[in-house]
């Protein structure tokens, strides 16, 4: 049987959080997201770390080639089309399976070949503590967040 990702019930979502290190925010250069409701992405608005022109980090959600649900870090570069912006990735940078949205420490692991020429999303290296923090008065935003689900034969 085929596995795909499917909804769940919309969840309640804060609409900006920041992601980094213990000491990325100590010094100041964690990421800061906001939630693109019109392409339903969280979104960095800083460049990323590989320094490719034009590029950010936005966080999606999608499956491996094991079915295995992951919420993904990609850089990439955002687009205006006549129907929208649009979000085109380049590479994923880091994945996690845990609900990141919420205020903690979380396990992130590493794309193994991230640079600023890589495609490939295959080979996953070390993981990362990352914490995410969400400011109290944070607003908050109703999203479907993705789930593993068997399709339908």
């Amino acid at each position: 049987m085929a596995a795909m990702v499917v909804y769940s019930d919309p969840k309640e979502l804060p609409a900006t959080l920041s992601i980094g290190t213990q000491k990325a925010f100590e010094g100041g250069y964690e990421y800061k997201y906001r939630f693109v409701e019109e392409i339903s992405l969280y979104v960095c608005d800083h460049q990323t770390t590989t320094r490719v022109d034009g590029e950010v980090m936005a966080i999606s959600v999608g499956s491996d080639e094991h079915g295995n649900t992951w919420y993904a870090a990609s850089e990439g570069q955002l687009s205006q089309s006549g129907d929208g912006q649009r979000f085109h990735g380049r590479q994923i940078v880091f994945r996690t399976r845990e609900q990141f949205w919420v205020p903690g420490t979380h396990g992130w692991q590493m794309n193994a070949n991230s640079s600023a020429t890589n495609t490939n999303n295959n080979i996953w290296g070390d993981s990362v503590q990352a914490v995410t923090k969400v400011a109290e008065d944070a607003s908050m935003v109703f999203a479907a967040v993705g789930l593993l689900g068997a399709a339908d034969a």
